[in-house]
């Protein structure tokens, strides 16, 4: 029924979408639902469909899913336009924040370079969904989308991955107060090393020129030498 779906194109990817949902646990399936969602327009919502429903069992690759992930994530990304980044932030944000709160994750290194860089061959799944997300919440930035509605997509997301994308939506928006910015990094200063996104929101905070008083959060946080 998949196949015949497929067959038929853009009429049926309704059908390949639901189908792909039932029988994710599959991985023919899985596979064959990304195949046919490659085949798509990068923009069409079965691309969208497909990801949301397989990328639920990349917990940890295996089985050729880490090369299926790549190529939906790189199909998805490819295809976020000003109509559909709400959509396709919300997904990835979803699978992030769950990614972050399993134990499966608890111990990975998401390192220092900042999330947009393309990761490594290989790359855990918390952080190659990290950099996707990162990457869409850039081109929301380029069409204004406002960033208090970027972070309800982030939500509460648990741990660094959560409050270095948060860092990286705070960066350079020109909507959000300059307290608010530098209430974050007081927050991120408990963390033993600084990241790309830690060091871009420090100099976008000091671009403006914050008040003493402002910016006594973080000498209340680090302390009086």
């Amino acid at each position: 029924l998949l196949r015949a779906a497929a067959q038929l194109g853009p009429p049926a990817y309704g059908v390949v979408v639901e189908i792909v949902r039932l029988h994710s646990d599959l991985p023919s399936v899985r596979s064959f639902g990304v195949y046919t969602a490659l085949k798509a327009d990068a923009t069409d919502s079965v691309v969208c469909g497909v990801a949301d429903a397989v990328l639920n069992r990349f917990r940890r690759f295996g089985d050729g899913d880490h090369y299926h992930a790549i190529e939906i994530l790189d199909h998805l990304q490819a295809g976020v336009t000003e109509d559909n980044v709400a959509d396709r932030a919300q997904m990835l944000a979803g699978k992030t924040r769950r990614l972050a709160r399993s134990d499966d994750t608890r111990h990975v290194m998401l390192g220092v370079e900042a999330l947009t860089v393309d990761p490594e061959e290989h790359s855990e799944p918390l952080l190659l969904f990290a950099h996707h997300l990162a990457r869409v919440l850039s081109k929301a930035r380029r069409w204004d989308v406002p960033t208090s509605v970027q972070l309800e997509w982030l939500g509460t997301m648990q741990g660094e991955v959560g409050e270095r994308l948060r860092g990286h939506a705070l960066a350079g928006a020109s909507d959000v107060p300059v307290t608010d910015k530098i209430a974050h990094i007081a927050g991120r200063l408990a963390s033993s090393t600084a990241t790309a996104e830690d060091l871009a929101l420090v100099t976008n905070i000091l671009s403006h020129n914050p008040a003493p008083e402002d910016l006594a959060a973080w000498t209340e946080t680090l302390g009086t030498p």
